[in-house]
């Protein structure tokens, strides 16, 4: 976490602060995910997905989308460099407004 951070440029922030940031990133990664996952989901995968993240665990629901959509891990990076480089522009324009 502290390589995010420094990456980021949040050192000065609170640790607070950098809480905020971390989970709002999270947040937004999992969003991120879900929308671009469940399109690739058939109506059968989608309806039982829909019964897994109200009652499944994390674990279940992992596994579930791993075994369902090929190429996962490849879309979570993906989502997680966009999401990142969206994060350091926002910094960016944020700072030079300052």
């Amino acid at each position: 976490m502290a390589d995010l951070i420094k990456e980021l440029g949040l050192e000065k922030f609170t640790e607070e602060e950098k809480n905020q940031v971390m989970v709002q990133l999270a947040d937004s990664l999992l969003r991120r995910l879900l929308l671009r996952v469940y399109e690739k989901l058939n109506k059968e995968d989608q309806a039982e997905f829909n019964q897994l993240a109200e009652s499944g665990s994390a674990t279940e629901i992992n596994k579930f989308l791993e075994d369902k959509v090929p190429g996962l891990s490849q879309i979570r990076d993906e989502e997680w460099d966009g999401l990142i480089r969206e994060m350091k522009d926002f910094l960016k324009i944020g700072k030079q407004a300052r």
